[in-house]
């Protein structure tokens, strides 16, 4: 799997109703990779897929690294989260996906500590449905 199938494995569980936008733009860097539009909160959310995921426990997990997260894209997280703090970073792999709300991309989780946390992918879909109702 690779990050765009993961994306569309997880999307796939949306209700239709929820109006969601792939994001493709290359004029504006680090826009995240798609916009969630709710009733009354929106949701931004720049997706990532861990390949090859560690095989050591202990192996860090850190997405601040230029692999995971460009500069402009930090920034842009940054910057939505001080000001309205609807961005979120969903991070996938073999074993599920990982919801890091406002800044926890910051912090770098252990492969152990990552799996531990992996939601199924209707779990995704129905924390971004919550989050945007």
């Amino acid at each position: 799997m690779n990050e765009h199938s993961y994306i569309r494995a997880v999307t796939r569980h949306l209700p239709s109703e929820n109006y969601k936008w792939k994001i493709n733009d290359g004029y504006a860097g680090g826009v995240p990779d798609w916009f969630f539009e709710g009733i009354s909160r929106d949701l931004w959310v720049e997706w990532k897929y861990i390949k090859p995921f560690p095989k050591r426990d202990t192996t860090l997990i850190d997405l601040t690294k230029d692999e995971y997260l460009s500069p402009l894209q930090k920034k842009w997280l940054i910057r939505r989260h001080t000001r309205r703090k609807d961005a979120w970073v969903i991070a996938g792999c073999e074993y599920g996906g990982v919801i890091l709300r406002g800044l926890e991309w910051q912090q770098p989780l252990s492969a152990k500590d990552f799996k531990d946390r992996c939601l199924s992918h209707r779990e995704i879909c129905t924390k971004i449905v919550a989050e945007t109702v």
